[in-house]
């Protein structure tokens, strides 16, 4: 115990404290400019994505994925140079440290492979625009919205509301559903003792005014014609193309619309379900 303090005085005796107190401030001087810097880096990467010439040229969400992206980039960056230059004030050997942490980084390159394939796998998703942030997917047996695509992890949330973290590298497949119009289609039982042209007449005649009223279709609502014969029913198409995500609520009203013609006009529907 007496050795300790003994040490610990020696260290004392070494400390000049005026010397101290001007480090001091130089530290939080390099930390309050740290954060300036990253405060402005962050409101100037918004005003360039936000301007009217580059959003011209790329679509919301992908503008928003990479603006995310590069301003995560720009704090990490930050944050390295303002660590580096709190190690030289307290005089600290930046050079040694580096060059122990790369031989460091040697002996933990075989344990970080899964690492750098997540890095790599999440370059190429952007690179190649694979999908963007708000766009409905599914990865890895996950279907919902992307939230958030980083060089590591890409991460999205179901129709539950659970977010699901799927590490870059282990995205082998994916399908996007907002890469294309979607198709609404709804399929019609009548019973058989309808007289069929009488059917068509009043989904067509409804089809006419629900296209007019219904901007989110890329093609109109069209009537293909009889699908199939049921053991009960006759089965009756009605197909139509809509914007990404909108083909449920099309799909949804399509059959209201069809439903109350059918009741107005006193045509009869079998027991089974439509589909």
């Amino acid at each position: 115990m007496k050795e300790l303090l003994l040490w610990i005085a020696r260290i004392a005796q070494r400390i000049n404290l005026d010397d101290l107190l001007y480090r001091l401030i130089q530290i939080v001087l390099v930390i309050v400019a740290a954060k300036f810097v990253l405060t402005l880096s962050n409101k100037l990467i918004g005003r360039v994505f936000r301007t009217k010439q580059l959003q011209g040229r790329l679509e919301e969400r992908r503008s928003q994925t990479m603006e995310a992206l590069l301003k995560s980039v720009c704090r990490y960056l930050i944050y390295f140079v303002a660590i580096v230059t709190v190690l030289q004030l307290l005089n600290v050997p930046v050079g040694s440290v580096l060059t122990t942490a790369g031989i460091a980084g040697v002996a933990v390159a075989f344990g970080a492979q899964s690492l750098v394939r997540d890095v790599i796998t999440g370059f190429f998703i952007l690179l190649e625009d694979q999908f963007q942030v708000g766009d409905r997917v599914t990865i890895a047996d996950v279907t919902g919205k992307v939230v958030e695509i980083g060089l590591r992890v890409t991460k999205v949330r179901d129709f539950g509301g659970q977010l699901h973290i799927i590490p870059n590298g282990k995205i082998e497949r994916v399908t996007n559903y907002n890469d294309s119009p979607m198709l609404a289609l709804v399929d019609i039982p009548v019973a058989y003792d309808n007289n069929l042209q009488q059917v068509a007449a009043e989904i067509q005649a409804g089809l006419a005014d629900f296209n007019r009223s219904h901007p989110e279709l890329v093609e109109p609502a069209t009537f293909v014609g009889v699908q199939a014969l049921a053991d009960t029913a006759v089965i009756l198409r009605v197909v139509a193309r809509t914007v990404p995500d909108g083909q449920w609520q099309v799909e949804r009203e399509l059959r209201i619309l069809i439903a109350e013609r059918f009741r107005d006009a006193g045509i009869k529907l079998p027991l089974s379900r439509w589909t």
